[in-house]
């Protein structure tokens, strides 16, 4: 029988026991001798900071969107609140139809060639998706395909004004869409991108302004949103610092010169 030699325990195979252990510690602690009391009381002038906390700016865009425009339909807003409920009534009644029966579904994808997108509260811009694309289904397909659709599924067909209310909110609601694409995309993203974001979105909703007759309510109810959530953001210094710093910005996102001003004193 061929007896195996004993091997010599090497440095990681040897067996550490709990005294080995404590001396490795002692000599840990004695090598790094600086202790975290004597940095707290040194007194040197110098002053130890965190830096401050800031909001998530998707998060925010997503409380404009759904927090802040529900201000839109208040008592001084009849016409639009009017609106607004006849017509997503009838766009949730399609969603839910279609969503639920695999022959309604089917009617669909025959009269319109596309499929209804269904919004959830999970996914900030899905509302603005699906509304979207039962404008696009209009315009393409035209009224007879969503006309067909509401009659096969027991539905009341848009009249013209719910359709039009339609095309403006998804018009209104695309740039919000658009910014929170940007800020919450996972490549190529920069601390510098969200003041020109935010600028490029309160001038395209200032141009709605005068172009929508529905959903001109709408509008403002984002404006004062985007004063209430990043009017304090808009003017800090080291922000504005970061978009000039960016080639493709530099002084073209904003025309105030009091903002660019600060960001280079």
């Amino acid at each position: 029988m061929v007896r195996r030699k004993r091997r010599k325990p090497s440095m990681y195979t040897r067996r550490v026991t709990p005294p080995l252990m404590m001396q490795q510690k002692i000599r840990v602690s004695q090598r790094w001798s600086i202790k975290m009391s004597a940095i707290l009381d040194d007194n040197t002038g110098l002053e130890y900071q965190l830096p401050r906390h800031q909001k998530c700016a998707c998060h925010l865009l997503n409380l404009i969107s759904t927090v802040d425009a529900t201000a839109a339909g208040g008592a001084a807003n009849e016409t639009y609140k009017r609106l607004s409920r006849s017509a997503f009534a009838k766009c949730h009644a399609l969603w839910n139809k279609t969503s639920r029966s695999t022959m309604d579904h089917e009617t669909v994808e025959r009269e319109c060639k596309l499929q209804f997108l269904r919004h959830n509260q999970t996914r900030w811009s899905s509302l603005f998706l699906a509304v979207e694309r039962i404008v696009r289904i209009h315009r393409e397909q035209g009224e007879q395909a969503i006309r067909n659709v509401c009659t096969a599924l027991k539905i009341k067909m848009f009249n013209p004004a719910e359709n039009w209310f339609l095309v403006e909110y998804a018009a209104v609601m695309k740039p919000v869409a658009m910014a929170l694409n940007i800020l919450q995309g996972e490549s190529s993203v920069h601390m510098g991108l969200l003041l020109p974001t935010l600028y490029q979105l309160r001038d395209k909703l200032k141009k709605l302004e005068s172009t929508c007759k529905m959903c001109t309510p709408l509008v403002h109810a984002l404006q004062q949103g985007i004063q209430k959530r990043f009017g304090d953001v808009m003017k800090e210094p080291e922000l504005i610092a970061a978009a000039i710093l960016l080639p493709r910005f530099r002084t073209s996102w904003t025309t105030e010169e009091n903002i660019l001003n600060a960001g280079t004193s």
